[in-house]
């Protein structure tokens, strides 16, 4: 599980991840980072849209705030499963898609820093119609899926923490091609890109739910010991 905390830096730990558990002061900040995709293009009564969403209690949303918005995006989202707030800082950037696409969306709503209280949850999402097209980001097809992961580049507490996150299932990009360029055998219609948000680098278009995700006790022993999952750990002063 993608995680971070607030104390220095901790070569070791990554070693006591292999070992299915997470070394941490009682008080300090942790976030889960996670990604999903959310389709209102092609309505599908059995596709997971990403729930929570807008509206709901608990939720700071950057993203489009018309009621009448149809989405068609990626979605990062991060929650404070820790004791005490933390602070998203500005300047968080999604990247390393295969044709280069780059964004950065949500600065003028983040401001200073967004504080997400314990249990809240940031969702980041379109903030105008397919400025986060995530899905659209490749030349991949469905037989010759590209390979690229996209990265997820954050920074917490006015940058004591700094981490990026590999979503090495490829989730924003829909596995790797356009998703909705192909059509549903079972519907007859292009494919509906709703995928529910899971932790990120865990499971993929193939379970749009989110239901086979790991046990976090299982993906600490999956995920321990890879840097480039953005493992930061900090001792809070």
């Amino acid at each position: 599980m993608h995680r971070v905390t607030t104390g220095t830096a901790c070569a070791f730990a990554l070693g006591i991840m292999a070992f299915g558990f997470l070394a941490r002061p009682a008080s300090a900040g942790l976030v889960e980072v996670g990604v999903g995709y959310a389709d209102g293009i092609r309505p599908d009564p059995t596709s997971p849209f990403p729930s929570p969403w807008r509206g709901d209690p608990g939720i700071h949303f950057l993203g489009q705030a018309d009621a009448s918005a149809t989405f068609d995006c990626g979605v990062v989202c991060i929650k404070n499963v820790g004791t005490t707030n933390v602070v998203l800082d500005p300047g968080i950037k999604v990247d390393s898609f295969q044709n280069g696409a780059s964004f950065q969306l949500w600065d003028g709503m983040i401001g200073a820093g967004l504080t997400i209280a314990p249990g809240e949850q940031a969702l980041l999402a379109q903030t105008s119609m397919y400025d986060f097209d995530t899905s659209d980001q490749t030349n991949g097809t469905q037989t010759s899926p590209d390979s690229a992961h996209p990265v997820i580049h954050a920074s917490f507490d006015g940058g004591a923490t700094t981490a990026s996150y590999v979503d090495s299932a490829q989730v924003l990009n829909t596995g790797g091609f356009d998703l909705a360029s192909y059509i549903n055998p079972a519907t007859g219609v292009a494919y509906n890109e709703n995928l529910r948000c899971r932790p990120i680098g865990t499971t993929g278009i193939s379970d749009p739910f989110g239901n086979n995700v790991p046990e976090p006790g299982t993906m600490s022993l999956l995920l321990g010991g890879i840097p480039a999952l953005g493992l930061v750990f900090r001792r809070r002063k």
